[in-house]
């Protein structure tokens, strides 16, 4: 895109300045009604300010995905069949998002082995749901950090780690 010029980036500032303001104030408002969901909420904060920390001291290993981000990207698309990913559920005692956590940890593996490098644990962010059983429509949900074990050679083993670190959290 052009380049918008000083005065449109103010302007673009100030306006989702005032818009973050509102949202803030009308979540505090709802927060002050729903103290479950505040306490959910601030733990969700805390985690987040914990990770953007241990990012800051930790940064993303060298990769053939940490790469600066810019308009040459490329998007990979594999089929693997429901049918299947259930049967491995289903045998692994796993949940489906573990397997799917699992298949991506191999699929990052393959690539970093591909490209020469060697292949390195990732700590990505993954959506996981908070909703209360019983509770009514809509996503509610919560982001949880999780190590795919792309330096694990063995797929069973990779599957047992992210099953068990998704148990814990």
């Amino acid at each position: 895109e052009p380049d918008n010029g000083p005065v449109r980036v103010l302007l673009d500032s100030i306006t989702d300045s005032a818009v973050e303001q509102f949202r803030a104030a009308r979540q505090v408002a709802w927060l002050g009604l729903q103290p479950g969901r505040g306490l959910r909420m601030a733990d969700t904060l805390r985690r987040a300010a914990l990770s953007l920390a241990e990012d800051a001291i930790n940064p993303a290993p060298p990769s053939p995905l940490n790469v600066e981000i810019g308009p040459r990207r490329t998007l990979v698309k594999h089929r693997v069949s429901m049918a299947r990913a259930l049967r491995i559920k289903q045998q692994a005692g796993a949940s489906l998002n573990d397997v799917v956590l699992s298949v991506a940890a191999g699929a990052i593996r393959r690539l970093e082995l591909k490209t020469g490098a060697q292949p390195k644990d990732l700590r990505v962010m993954v959506p996981v749901s908070v909703r209360q059983e019983g509770e009514a429509g809509g996503n509610r949900i919560t982001f949880a950090f999780v190590k795919l074990p792309a330096g694990e050679p063995s797929p069973l083993v990779r599957l047992e780690r992210v099953r068990a670190q998704m148990t814990e959290l």
